[in-house]
Formats: structure tokens, sequence, C-alpha cells
């Protein structure tokens, strides 16, 4: 799951990032636009690539997670396992 929502928030910040580019090659223009360019970049774009990282990084840590668990049930299985006299 986090996989799939951090490639999905990657998308977004790159549609961002293109609709920046048109405005700023001229939809938009002056120093009210420059400040919103800024922002876009210091804190939308910034905290969108946070948000990705951190989703990443759940998915990184999810998948070691389950790797775990299932190499622990398979170890704690083999005590169950009937073995004749």
């Amino acid at each position: 799951m986090f996989i799939k929502e951090a490639a999905y928030i990657k998308q977004v910040k790159h549609n961002l990032q293109d609709l920046k580019g048109v405005l700023e090659d001229g939809d938009r223009i002056g120093e009210g636009a420059s400040v919103i360019y800024n922002e876009m970049d210091e804190i939308v774009i910034m905290h969108v690539e946070s948000l990705c990282f951190a989703l990443s990084q759940a998915a990184e840590i999810t998948g070691k997670i389950i790797q775990e668990m299932l190499e622990l049930e398979e170890r704690t299985s083999r005590i169950f396992v009937w073995r004749p006299a």
C-alpha cells in the first residue's frame, strides 16, 4: 500500500512542477508571481517530497517487518511438527 501511495505522491509532485513551469513560462509574471513560485518550491513541493520519502520509508520498513514475521512464523512452526519416536 505504501509503495502505491509513494508512487502517486511522486506523480503529484511532478504534476505540480510541470504546472509551475507553465506558469513561470509566461502565464503568471510579476513580483507576486515570484512569491508564489518561491512558496511552491519552499513549502508545497518540499513537503510533497517529504511525504513521498516518508511513504517510501514506510514501505521499506513494513516490508522488512513482514519478512521478519514470516521467518519467525516458519521457525516457530517447526516446534509443533510431529515426529514419531
